[in-house]
């Protein structure tokens, strides 16, 4: 795409009268993010530390829009991949990552478990395989010394430290289970976040079913039992949903019990980091996220 006045708004864009800063600064914005890649090469030669320093401010802007409109479009249209939501948001913070290698990561755990896995199984003893290879051989674990920090929310940084919250490493199992067709999916439990191994019996027949290793939440029937992998995949019942809700002295609600649609989940990333963010004291950030969280939460 060509942008024919480009040139002549960064011949201004340093210019020290702060009004004529903004009007360059707002036509630049205009232009969308198909401008990015053009200005970022303008950046990269930059004429002085003014010049580099605002026109950075504006791929900030077109950053953020780009995100905004990629998020908007998965909610929208493509919401029953988790995975792709989770990348989204890991893209805001880390704008080179690509989902390919992350997603052949994954396709990579999957495949160590499908080894030892057979489908004659119970559930009981699929959870207990994948619990062998997703802690043991490849040594997930939550991160308890630094719990809040924003770096346990992305995708790539979970993938690279192998530590992450109860949220992000319930996503990261939960897309590697339905990879493997087994129907694992996410729970939004108030003050924490677990998984439900659902009913698989038809499960293939059932509407809304993809056969490429992506499970509806609304598809399964009912729940067997619940995973908590932060405590390292361990098995429970609805009876200790029950008794957490109690000494959280929460009300109890149906949600709490049956998996929920992937929009909320990454809403939830979402609230991690603002509240991460927030805790850090870095308001550009926690501004920007409150943006990429109204956009699937109005």
């Amino acid at each position: 795409m060509q942008f024919p006045n480009i040139d002549a708004l960064i011949r201004l864009i340093d210019d020290q009268d702060n009004a004529v800063y903004v009007h360059v600064r707002d036509q630049l914005i205009g232009l969308g993010p198909e401008a990015y890649a053009i200005l970022n090469e303008y950046a990269l030669r930059a004429e002085n530390e003014l010049q580099h320093e605002r026109i950075t401010e504006v791929l900030g802007h077109l950053h953020l829009a780009h995100i905004k409109g990629l998020l908007a479009a998965w909610a929208q249209h493509r919401a029953d991949d988790l995975l792709e939501g989770f990348f989204i948001v890991a893209k805001y913070r880390y704008p080179e990552l690509e989902l390919a290698p992350l997603s052949a990561y994954i396709d990579k755990m999957k495949l160590d478990i499908w080894l030892q896995l057979n489908y004659k199984f119970s559930p009981i003893d699929n959870v207990r395989v994948i619990n062998d290879i997703f802690f043991g051989k490849y040594r997930f674990q939550g991160e308890n010394k630094d719990f809040f920090a924003p770096e346990n929310s992305y995708i790539n940084k979970v993938i690279d430290h192998r530590r992450g919250n109860p949220l992000s490493l319930s996503i990261l199992y939960s897309v590697i289970a339905q990879r493997l067709y087994l129907p694992i999916l996410g729970v939004d439990l108030p003050k924490h976040f677990v998984l439900a191994y659902m009913d698989d019996n038809g499960l293939t027949d059932q509407p809304g079913f993809s056969s490429d290793g992506i499970i509806p939440y609304h598809v399964g029937g009912n729940v067997i039992f619940y995973v908590n992998v932060f405590n390292g995949g361990a098995i429970f019942t609805k009876y200790n949903i029950e008794r957490f809700l109690r000494d959280a002295q929460l009300e109890p609600n149906d949600t709490y019990y049956r998996p929920c649609q992937n929009t909320l989940i990454v809403a939830r990333v979402l609230r991690n980091l603002l509240n991460s963010y927030e805790k850090m004291g870095d308001e550009r950030r926690r501004g920007e996220i409150a943006e990429l969280l109204a956009v699937i939460m109005p």
